[in-house]
């Protein structure tokens, strides 16, 4: 039996799968590495779009059309004086809204509202006026600039500024004068306080604030006299300070002129003098070359003589240094036995001469007196009002006619009251009180 080999067999080769990695990605892999690369080149393009945006930020800032505007002034050297009109506050009327202005006040405080708007409260003495510093438009013809606002930041409290703009009509509460404002187009600092020793604020406070402390939970401090007098020059520019130095000045400036208006003329008496000239003070000695010499205890001779060489009604209006004596320009070397004690004032003094009666002094110092008093109020409230702030106080009344009593009739009233003398004893009609 012949037989043939089996046929040896084959083996059938193996499907290859989706997973095989010599066969490469697959389509949905394909998709997917294709979003990565879009998101990440979209990335790129937008990163590169903000740093070009970045650099014309920076370019745009760079270039600052408003520089001329702003800045630090260098020192004042009288090298030119252009005539130009200088604005004070006292000066506000409705006529000026619209108008350029130019002036130097005192930066009294700032505040930031929002990135494109500065308030700043300006200062001239005794009156504060709102400054608006506004970013402008490309186009503007006022130039105000971020780095102009950022520059108006900078700025210490105190300092001297110059400012140039237009007086605007505004509703204000943060300054006395409320009716108007300026806005800024221009702003240079003149000088700037290197540190100060408290805030004008402070220095204005009344005493009401201080007492609402515990009540309210709220903190201020409080400007001692010794820290006021170190710092005087600080201390003269409250606006209570500024008021009471122009209402002082009032006084006498009345009292020139309503003496002037009744035949008076002002004299100046010597104050140097080769002997006392009044009994009853002592006086103060000052070296005079190789001698001695006194200070003046009184003008009174200096006035009689003037009214026995017929000039017939004279005042002099000077600082008094003495301890009792209602005089002027008086120098007295009395020790003060109490802390009210003056030892310095200003006096107002006259003498005229009598054509029949005394009375006629009586007169014309009550008349004087009602003419200071009624100008004061009249020409002067606004100073008045300003002291009134930080120390309160009501209005001072003063008949037209003033009342007179004969010195009986006040004792009679004085009795019917049950008034005694400082040792307990009746009073007398003809003792003087």
């Amino acid at each position: 039996m012949s037989g043939t080999a089996p046929a040896p067999s084959v083996a059938e080769p193996e499907p290859t799968t989706a997973n095989d990695e010599s066969a490469g990605p697959s389509k949905s892999e394909l998709k997917k590495r294709a979003k990565e690369a879009e998101k990440a080149k979209k990335v790129s393009e937008r990163a590169a779009r903000e740093e070009d945006d970045k650099k014309k930020r920076e370019a745009t800032m760079s270039v600052d059309h408003a520089a001329q505007n702003y800045g630090k002034l260098p020192m004042h050297q009288s090298q030119e004086r252009r005539g130009r009109s200088w604005f004070k506050f006292s000066q506000m009327t409705d006529e000026l809204v619209g108008q350029p202005v130019i002036f130097r006040a005192r930066l009294h405080n700032m505040r930031l509202q929002g990135a494109k708007i500065v308030f700043l409260c300006l200062r001239q003495q005794t009156h504060t006026l709102q400054g608006v510093l506004v970013v402008s438009g490309e186009k503007d013809e006022h130039q105000v600039s971020k780095q102009m606002l950022k520059f108006a930041q900078t700025i210490s409290s105190e300092s001297i500024v110059l400012v140039e703009g237009v007086i605007k009509s505004a509703e204000v509460k943060s300054c006395t004068i409320q009716r108007f404002e300026v806005g800024i187009h221009k702003l240079f600092t003149v000088l700037e306080p290197v540190d100060l020793p408290f805030s004008i604020d402070d220095a204005s406070r009344p005493e009401a604030d201080f007492a609402r402390m515990e009540s309210e939970e709220i903190q201020f401090s409080r400007v001692t006299l010794n820290t006021r007098l170190d710092n005087r020059v600080m201390d003269l520019r409250t606006p209570t300070n500024q008021a009471i130095f122009r209402l002082q000045s009032a006084v006498c400036q009345l009292f020139r002129e309503y003496l002037n208006s009744h035949g008076f003329i002002e004299i100046h008496s010597p104050k140097l003098q080769g002997a006392a000239t009044e009994s009853g003070a002592s006086v103060f000695n000052v070296s005079y070359f190789a001698g001695t010499a006194f200070l003046a205890q009184s003008p009174q001779l200096a006035k009689q003589m003037c009214i026995a060489g017929d000039m017939e009604r004279v005042y002099e209006i000077a600082p008094d240094l003495s301890a009792d004596s209602t005089a002027l320009k008086v120098f007295r070397a009395e020790d003060s036995n109490t802390p009210r004690h003056l030892t310095e004032f200003v006096g107002l003094d006259l003498e005229m001469a009598i054509e029949e009666h005394y009375h006629e002094v009586v007169d014309l110092l009550d008349s004087l007196l009602l003419a200071i008093f009624q100008g004061l109020k009249q020409k002067y409230s606004h100073e008045i009002d300003v002291i009134r702030k930080q120390f309160p106080c009501e209005d001072f009344l003063v008949l037209d006619e003033t009342l007179r009593l004969p010195f009986k009739e006040g004792i009679r009233m004085l009795r019917e009251v049950g008034a005694k003398t400082i040792e307990g004893s009746p009073i007398e009609d003809t003792k003087d009180m």
